[in-house]
């Protein structure tokens, strides 16, 4: 449609699906342009490690690392931490004016 581009949205988009264990992909037809398609796993289960055993390895003090920019990242790292029983935490900590710090490792 006249638009310039440099190519690199939709080389980020595949980095970021595949990261997340998902596909994306493309149809198209002359004459009627593309459409770009993409799935994404959903994960369910409980995560290995507990509120007491990540409390007792890294202590009452968490530092965040990294800085959570999308709202899909943030909802999984909610998911995640509600799992792991350290959002009630969190959230306890919070109320009581304890501060915390939260180390993340993303892979």
């Amino acid at each position: 449609v006249g638009v310039d581009s440099n190519g690199l949205g939709l080389y980020i988009c595949q980095g970021i699906i595949t990261a997340h264990g998902g596909r994306l992909w493309a149809d198209s037809s002359l004459d009627s342009g593309s459409v770009f398609s993409f799935t994404l796993p959903m994960h369910q289960g409980q995560d290995t490690i507990g509120e007491s055993t990540f409390l007792k390895q890294s202590g009452t003090t968490h530092r965040l690392a990294q800085s959570i920019s999308s709202k899909l990242e943030r909802q999984q790292l909610e998911d995640r931490l509600t799992r792991a029983g350290l959002l009630n935490e969190l959230n306890h900590r919070k109320i009581r004016w304890q501060p915390f710090r939260l180390s993340l490792l993303l892979r």
